[in-house]
């Protein structure tokens, strides 16, 4: 009886150790990212110190890694508009910018809702909870700080969008300078967790749309530049693809 008893209690612990372990293990699956995709390292700081006004003069902004090899994927030998973006974060948000080189932005004055934005020069970031893109979250804000952000599912060709979706937290601002325009942001970390993303090795897409309006005068036909930091060369005019995400890999300062 002693030694059932012994067994039992050993049994008991084993249990509840394989038990603790999965409880600490669950959330968000960690999945490796898909080889050739594009990393960018995010900085954590201890807490950042900045506004978000459209503008990135602290100097947190200098320490981020700059990205500026955005391509024109669907426009060969074309050179696109210059674009920089900077992302870091805390432990309580991610704070991202983009400069945009663009003399005159087509921007809608009146505003009719979120799709207003499809007729408008915009910045882009895509949230992915994993690889597939089985579901993701995009986030798009134009040269006056407007957003239409929206989240996607459904398999590739056959998307469906739910444009009610909000992102909780999210504030942003956009700014105008002599030829260019610059957006900032920030979202809570605990948004990107509520939707699925890993605490590191975040699923992203980086991307632009850079409009132009044909024959001069407001009448013009507008056309779309669509610029990425993904290379989709032999791909379908589509953001929305897997092959278009890339990683944010959270490191120390």
């Amino acid at each position: 009886m002693l030694k059932m008893g012994i067994l039992a209690i050993v049994g008991a612990l084993i249990c509840g150790c394989v038990g603790a372990k999965v409880g600490r293990d669950a959330g968000p699956e960690r999945v490796q990212a898909p080889e050739g995709r594009k990393v960018y390292s995010v900085i954590r700081v201890a807490k950042a110190e900045v506004k978000i006004d459209g503008r990135m003069d602290e100097p947190v902004w200098q320490q981020c890694q700059l990205l500026s090899d955005f391509t024109l994927p669907w426009e060969a030998g074309v050179t696109p508009q210059r674009t920089e973006f900077r992302v870091f974060c805390d432990s309580e948000n991610l704070y991202f910018g983009y400069k945009a080189w663009e003399a005159t932005p087509a921007i809608v004055e009146k505003w009719s809702g979120k799709n207003t934005l499809n007729a408008e020069d915009r910045v882009e970031i895509y949230f992915s909870p994993d690889w597939e893109m089985k579901s993701y979250y995009c986030i798009e804000i134009d040269a006056l700080g407007r957003v239409h952000d929206f989240k996607g599912v459904g398999e590739v060709g056959a998307r469906k969008f739910d444009h009610s979706w909000d992102c909780e937290g999210l504030k942003v601002a956009a700014t105008r300078g002599e030829g260019f325009y610059s957006v900032t942001g920030s979202i809570p970390l605990k948004t990107l967790r509520a939707i699925g993303m890993p605490e590191n090795g975040l699923p992203v897409g980086l991307f632009r749309a850079d409009l132009e309006r044909m024959g001069g005068g407001s009448d013009g036909k507008l056309i779309s530049h669509w610029i990425s930091w993904a290379d989709l060369r032999g791909h379908k005019v589509s953001f929305h693809m897997p092959e278009a995400l890339g990683v944010f890999l959270i490191v120390k300062k």
